[in-house]
């Protein structure tokens, strides 16, 4: 299959990631042109950052832009996460030289979160914007930030204003 013409990919069941990235089942599906990347998770899902991250490093070699949505989700990892993929992705060799814009819809401060930022400003060496956006849904809470984990997420990049924290525009109470 030919995918070079795909330069903008939304994917909301995770159909292609996870049939794709953990999977040999077809070395020749490679998004040689695609630009810009949505995914809008959704519960329920066992798609991580490990899953992602694998995804993104061996099919989409000139992607700009990422977005992620998980204004309707929350992550659960569970043990094989903890125990076996968050040491690979990292310790991993992610080079996400094309990377420029990283964008979190719904971001609630969690740590499974910050595991996500973190991956993208030690891989992302091209980038140049990581905007966090609160949910759009005032009932969702959100988490007093880990100011001690964000400063040293930050120290990893030489850019002084790489991540910008911003409201969804939500209803404020």
């Amino acid at each position: 299959m030919n995918f070079s013409h795909i330069i903008y990919l939304m994917e909301t069941a995770f159909t292609i990631i996870k049939s794709r990235a953990l999977t040999n089942s077809n070395p020749d599906l490679c998004f040689w042109n695609l630009q810009e990347f949505q995914i809008c998770f959704q519960s329920p899902t066992n798609c991580t950052l490990f899953d992602i991250a694998a995804f993104l490093k061996k099919y989409c070699p000139s992607l700009e832009k990422i977005s992620i949505d998980i204004n309707d989700f929350t992550f659960e990892p569970y043990i094989l996460w903890e125990l076996y993929q968050k040491p690979m992705v990292q310790n991993g060799n992610y080079p996400l030289n094309s990377i420029k814009y990283v964008e979190i819809m719904g971001y609630k401060n969690g740590w499974h979160e910050l595991d996500i930022v973190e991956f993208f400003v030690r891989n992302a060496k091209s980038l140049e914007k990581l905007k966090l956006i609160e949910p759009r849904n005032p009932e969702v809470t959100v988490f007093e930030p880990e100011y001690e984990r964000i400063t040293n997420i930050k120290r990893l990049s030489p850019k002084k204003d790489l991540i910008e924290f911003t409201k969804s525009g939500r209803a404020q109470s």
